[in-house]
């Protein structure tokens, strides 16, 4: 390939896979080198079995599909299950598996799925993004197959399946999302093919297109501080696989990249390296499930040298710990507060907060979650956010809605109204402008004490949400919630725990607050006349799957108001704390064995304080209906 001057010079990688040099043919109509992706979830032993047999689960919905498999025809109510079957996650699984075992079975099963797919569905269907996902898909387990035995298809099959690519890519080349992640993976499913299908006349256009549009989208699409534009932890991590793919591939390729967007890169691989909870797995912020993408981090120290990505991504066994305890990303709005890093089995001991203090992403994943956040600490999450659970919006009930609601999340809602404006526009709902107004207006991050100041209007109610948060000696969190309005209205804050309390809570009711003891938490909520409950709600891990699990909710009517809380980790100890209301304000002390810490919020003086036997802490917190 010859590049143009804006693509030069060459990224300088190291990888440990000797490269195949272009224009060697694997097998026929084969040639070049890539880097097969599994989802693991479709290429299980269980599942490869069922694929056998024609009988597939999605979203943890099964059904078993005729011997000639009537790929125009849904037996799911939710688009997404048949969304799966045509993406082939499960290809690649069935070619990692003839691999291993020989079994002829799994090489006759994708040519027989292949096939009828092929003579049955027209060009196109359902959507491009489809289509990038199954060509990826078809090219991953056909490079695979022939790895092993470049001749186990017959030359008509493999004619066949070129000729069905070639169509395939032309028709993503034609319809290319204008932006964001599906642009990513049509993108990318482009290059792949222009790698492997270098004997097709159109392989040299499709590079082309590939490389210079792929290089586009990561400025376009990844913010200044590195996080994807759509602000969904999930698809942050889908595109930076496909970006960190692309350098890979291009340079076991010999494909030439420039320079410049190493940083975009490396900035979007700080966020995952920090976004990850202590137990290796993301937080399902927006449209996301909750599970690991450390592999990216991994990829990321190979092709950059980055000792701080090898440190996160082997859980601290390797590398250096990143610089920074506690990180800011300004532009994705989000912050991360943790205790340092540690290595060996301490590192999953981290106690971990983040804070979502931005805007509602772009695209239709954002969920209306201004001020979420989430709480992790010796190796469990404590405090969780609810998931995405489905896109399905059919049915007596709108699951999809009710994920994305305000109320569902780890914030406080006013009059139950969500913060933005929600409503049908044609067969869904969708968010509408004016959005609310979220930032993150002030931080302070020394290593004992970390402080946190975001704000929140909304167009639906005038009420102005400030939330301020101090981690304490990398030990516990305080949090005050001030809802500032000329008129009264009722206010809900809300902490969803994990499924592991369920059952498990212990309940002390204070004068002046309420306690509430679970596996590893101890949750205060200092209120003078207490109204505190449980809800019964649930929280999804991924995509289908719901587990009921209790949440709190402290419930107050007023103007101006403000709840006080007390978030503190526990192993073994169990910290005793204390509230009282003098009339203008909460006392809370905190007794933790070793030391007292007591916090005072004084509503005349619009302060908090911090006594400690080392002397007095102060914030001030003007009263004001505005930002700041």
């Amino acid at each position: 390939m010859t590049s143009s001057p804006a693509m030069q010079p060459a990224l300088e990688l190291e990888h440990s896979i000797a490269p195949l040099p272009v224009g060697t043919p694997m097998a026929p109509n084969l040639a070049g080198h890539i880097i097969p992706v599994f989802e693991e979830e479709y290429c299980t032993e269980t599942s490869l079995l069922d694929t056998l047999q024609h009988r597939f689960t999605f979203n943890g919905e099964t059904h078993a599909l005729c011997e000639e498999v009537d790929w125009l025809r849904n037996p799911s109510q939710d688009i997404e299950w048949h969304i799966l079957l045509h993406k082939f996650y499960y290809a690649p699984g069935l070619a990692r598996r003839y691999s291993l075992t020989g079994d002829t079975s799994n090489r006759d099963c994708f040519e027989r799925l292949v096939r009828s797919w092929i003579a049955q569905t027209p060009n196109g269907y359902i959507a491009t993004d489809v289509t990038a996902r199954r060509v990826q898909n078809w090219i991953y387990a056909w490079w695979l197959f022939c790895k092993l035995d470049p001749d186990c298809f017959s030359e008509e099959f493999t004619d066949e399946l070129t000729a069905s690519l070639v169509d395939q890519v032309d028709y993503i080349c034609e319809n290319l999302a204008t932006k964001r992640n599906h642009r990513t993976m049509a993108l990318y499913a482009v290059f792949l093919a222009s790698v492997v299908l270098q004997d097709s006349a159109r392989a040299s256009d499709w590079r082309n297109l590939a490389v210079t549009e792929l290089l586009n989208n990561i400025e376009d699409d990844l913010l200044a501080d590195g996080v994807h534009c759509e602000l969904s932890t999930d698809y942050h991590h889908i595109v930076l696989r496909s970006y960190l793919l692309f350098f890979r591939v291009a340079a076991m390729n010999g494909i030439p990249l420039p320079d410049c967007v190493q940083k975009k890169v490396c900035l979007a691989l700080d966020f995952a390296a920090y976004v990850h909870r202590p137990d290796g797995d993301i937080p399902a912020l927006s449209d996301s499930d909750s599970r690991s993408f450390l592999q990216l981090l991994d990829w990321g120290a190979e092709l950059f040298g980055r000792d701080d990505y090898a440190f996160v991504a082997s859980r601290g066994a390797m590398g250096m710990p990143p610089e920074s305890q506690h990180k800011v990303f300004a532009d994705g709005g989000y912050a991360i507060l943790r205790s340092p890093w540690e290595r060996g089995e301490s590192f999953t001991d981290a106690r971990y907060l983040v804070f979502d203090c931005g805007r509602v992403g772009e695209g239709n994943h954002g969920h209306l979650d201004a001020l979420n956040i989430e709480v992790a600490a010796f190796g469990q999450p404590l405090v969780l956010d609810p998931g995405r659970y489905t896109y399905d919006e059919q049915g007596d009930y709108n699951w999809r809605a009710h994920f994305r609601q305000t109320a569902a999340h780890n914030t406080v809602t006013v009059n139950g109204e969500n913060q933005a404006i929600y409503k049908q526009r044609g067969a869904k709902l969708k968010v509408f402008k004016p959005q609310p107004a979220c930032a993150l207006v002030d931080s302070a991050l020394s290593d004992e004490m970390a402080y946190l100041h975001g704000v929140v209007s909304s167009p639906n109610y005038a009420a102005l949400h400030h939330r301020h948060i101090w981690f304490v000696d990398n030990a516990y969190w305080v949090i005050l919630d001030r809802l500032l309005a000329e008129d009264i209205h009722d206010y809900a804050l809300r902490f969803q725990l994990s499924p592991n309390a369920s059952q498990k809570l212990t309940w002390m009711k204070h004068d002046a607050g309420t306690e509430i003891v679970g596996p590893g938490l101890t949750l205060f909520i200092a209120q003078q006349e207490p109204d505190v409950s449980e809800e019964a709600a649930y929280v999804s891990a991924s995509y289908g799957s719901k587990r009921l699990a209790p949440r709190i909710c402290a419930q107050a009517t007023a103007a101006d108001y403000c709840f006080l809380s007390v978030l503190y980790p526990r192993r073994h100890s169990f910290p005793l704390i204390e509230a009282h209301h003098d009339g203008t304000g909460y006392a809370v002390l905190i007794d933790r064995g070793n030391d007292f810490d007591t916090w005072h919020w004084s509503a005349n003086s619009q302060r908090m304080l911090r006594h400690t036997s080392e002397g007095v802490q102060s914030w001030c917190m003007p009263k004001g209906n505005h930002h700041g």
